[in-house]
């Protein structure tokens, strides 16, 4: 009897799958082992580990299955030193040493234009270690929920689900947001502030109550001349903004009412932005009230850049700033070159690669960053730099502007669009940095 062939018609949904050894490590976290000839996806599990495993389904000839119990661990297997590691849904590589971390994510790179991008041959450099390991980002968003008792939560979602942890010690962030995070929890109780959830009506249709979304925490690295903190805290809610409050307050009054306490507390910004859209992003669509400034600058080597709150910045500005100098080496630029930044942000990426002579050409969607990137260029005394706002393949196609030499791209997740790839195509550009 063909062994294999057997394992793979007859395993089931609820069997234990024993001795499986981790072989490889998926993007999101999940171990990889062979059963006889079939592959299985575990819910965690370090490559060299040595589990048991319940088999939870089989989709497609692949068996999901979660792990039981560990047998041997794996060779690379250190302690997580966060007490939240596995529940709120960051840091999923936490137990996994950093020399071991930065191999296997050198593998994912190789394995993606393998698999994906039909590339085998590609040659890829070692990936570069973060310059700080703990306390390196400026920025963290936390969401709003409620137990069953309705009583407010604060924290980050579980990875397996819409639960949120109420995260009490996470070090990937200045210690003061730890701080602001557990003293919004406090007034926002006893404001009577109701987070937002969909409720049923009794027509059957879902319709949302209470009024907080999300929390947004900046910590920039950068201080003020003084020495003090350039903190920006962003509350997120709906627009319920007139219904009252569980203290008699409106919504809108109870939450400028914390605004004002975390300003005295922690001589921080407040920004309050409204976002209607359902989608489960930490991102207002409309600014309804500011308290202190509603910006900050942030340092990248020599340039310093100033942000608006609700601008696009990387979060790890230190290595940030590493990126930046391979974005100026590799873009190697010459007078009179022109160089296209597209989804540009506030123009940090171009404002880091250009010197005398060199022509900068910006493109974003979002005005803010738009603006904030003229300031930039202004203040940095850059006048040969133009911003472009407004749909990229739209400002591409209908504007006369000078062909670049080099291009820089750095689009959102889903990619650079079909218009903007064949733009580019034709661009007769010597180089692009993506």
């Amino acid at each position: 009897m063909d062994f294999d062939r057997y394992i793979e018609k007859n395993v089931k949904a609820g069997d234990l799958l024993e001795q499986l050894l981790i072989t490889d490590l998926t993007v999101e976290g999940q171990g990889v082992a062979r059963y006889g000839k079939q592959v299985v996806f575990l819910d965690q599990g370090l490559p060299g580990a040595l589990v048991c495993a319940l088999a939870t389904r089989i989709a497609k000839g692949v068996i999901h299955a979660r792990v039981e119990r560990q047998v041997a661990p794996s060779p690379h297997e250190i302690s997580p030193w966060c007490p939240h590691f596995g529940e709120c849904g960051a840091c999923m590589w936490q137990h996994l040493s950093a020399d071991a971390a930065l191999e296997w994510k050198h593998v994912h790179v190789r394995q993606t234009l393998a698999r994906i991008g039909r590339l085998p041959d590609v040659p890829v450099e070692a990936v570069l270690a973060s310059p700080m390991q703990k306390g390196f980002r400026n920025k963290m968003s936390y969401v709003f929920a409620e137990d069953p008792a309705g009583k407010p939560l604060l924290g980050l979602r579980h990875p397996k689900g819409h639960t949120v942890v109420e995260v009490e010690r996470c070090a990937l962030q200045d210690p003061v947001a730890m701080q602001i995070l557990s003293f919004v929890r406090k007034e926002v109780e006893g404001l009577g502030l109701r987070a937002l959830r969909p409720e049923v009506s009794a027509a059957g249709k879902k319709q949302p109550r209470g009024y907080l979304r999300f929390l947004v925490i900046r910590t920039p690295l950068m201080r003020d001349s003084d020495g003090s903190r350039q903190i920006v805290v962003e509350c997120i809610s709906g627009a319920a903004h007139d219904s009252p409050a569980a203290n008699g307050k409106s919504n809108i009054e109870a939450l400028h009412t914390l605004g004002r306490s975390l300003n005295t507390h922690f001589s921080c910004s407040f920004v309050h932005s409204e976002r209607r859209d359902k989608a489960d992003v930490a991102q207002g669509e409309k600014n309804i009230f500011v308290s202190g400034r509603d910006s900050f600058r942030e340092s990248f080597g020599n340039v310093i850049l100033s942000v608006p709150y609700n601008a696009f910045l990387q979060t790890n500005t230190r290595s940030a700033e590493m990126l930046y100098q391979l974005v100026e080496r590799e873009a190697n630029l010459r007078g009179g070159d022109v160089l296209w930044d597209i989804y540009c942000g506030i123009g940090s990426a171009g404002f880091c690669a250009i010197r005398d002579g060199v022509g900068l050409h910006g493109f974003e969607l979002q005005a803010a960053s738009v603006k904030a990137a003229r300031q930039n260029a202004s203040a940095l005394g850059l006048a040969n730099c133009f911003f472009h706002a407004g749909d990229v393949y739209g400002t591409l196609a209908a504007r006369d502007i000078p062909r670049p030499d080099v291009i820089i791209v750095d689009p959102p997740r889903a990619g650079l669009s079909h218009g903007v790839r064949e733009h580019l195509l034709n661009s007769r550009a010597r180089r692009l940095l993506y």
